[in-house]
């Protein structure tokens, strides 16, 4: 036990110098407000409230009400147990496009007066990426994973957005592209002779990759063994000093008293 502990308090000590200045490992956001919601309350009970969220989106980005980031109605996060209407897990909601969805919420939203409604979305496309040869592919219950061939990516953390057409209505949602095998889940399982790909594109981040640095890392754990190392070195230098001095005294002491008794 206290062999596991020395390990684990050697890992806490060392976790900061592995871990510090590493930036979340998405792509970057900005606000985004360029959106409007018809909000109705369909029901209410104790702790459970019901909203009809009918959601347009006025700009020329993607927004994503239901991941990640999730909402704000004036400048307040809306925390909801659930979420009806969605296809994809990661659901998205294309430019000039209106969706409706079927909130439950803990605690009542305020309605009264403006009602300003914001979200995160993210700001760096990145053009230099390009998708090929792609395709939805079921993986198991409900999770479809993305076949592509991808080019371009540089040292960054990305994010795909797929549009897809699928039995006459249009979505779109959101993949990891820094996963080996990017995918998404559904609500329901997908008919794919149903489903067309009719886009992808890239978002990065707009800082690199984090690397450790291991080489300083090392270096301040070579220098730190060294310190031990004199340090150590001085102690038992003193401790035999210590015990060749009292040998020595010990035996000047015989030696005397032997004279003294002769």
């Amino acid at each position: 036990m206290k062999k596991n502990r020395a390990k684990l308090l050697s890992l806490l000590l060392f976790t900061p110098l592995l871990m510090a200045n590493s930036p979340a490992p998405m792509p970057t956001t900005r606000n985004y407000e360029d959106f409007s919601v018809n909000c109705t309350l369909l029901s209410e009970s104790e702790n459970n409230y019901r909203y009809q969220l009918e959601i347009t989106n006025n700009g020329e980005e993607y927004i994503s009400v239901f991941y990640h980031y999730g909402f704000r109605l004036n400048n307040r996060s809306v925390y909801y147990s659930e979420a009806e209407g969605k296809l994809f897990d990661s659901e998205m909601i294309i430019p000039h496009q209106t969706k409706t969805y079927i909130i439950q919420t803990y605690d009542p939203l305020n309605l009264d007066g403006e009602q300003r409604w914001s979200t995160e979305i993210y700001d760096m496309k990145d053009e230099n990426v390009t998708f090929a040869n792609y395709s939805l592919v079921k993986t198991s219950n409900n999770k479809y994973s993305l076949k592509s061939d991808i080019e371009g990516e540089g040292d960054y953390y990305y994010a795909g957005i797929i549009e897809v057409t699928y039995d006459g209505v249009d979505y779109a949602f959101e993949v990891d592209l820094d996963r080996g095998d990017p995918y998404v889940f559904t609500n329901e399982e997908l008919d794919l002779t149903k489903l067309t790909i009719n886009k992808i594109t890239a978002y990065r981040s707009s800082y690199n990759t984090y690397k450790a640095n291991i080489g300083g890392f090392v270096k301040a754990l070579a220098i730190g063994i060294g310190i031990i190392a004199l340090i150590a070195f001085g102690v038992v230098s003193l401790i035999v000093f210590a015990i060749v001095l009292t040998i020595t005294l010990i035996d000047k002491h015989r030696q005397k008293n032997k004279t003294i008794s002769k």
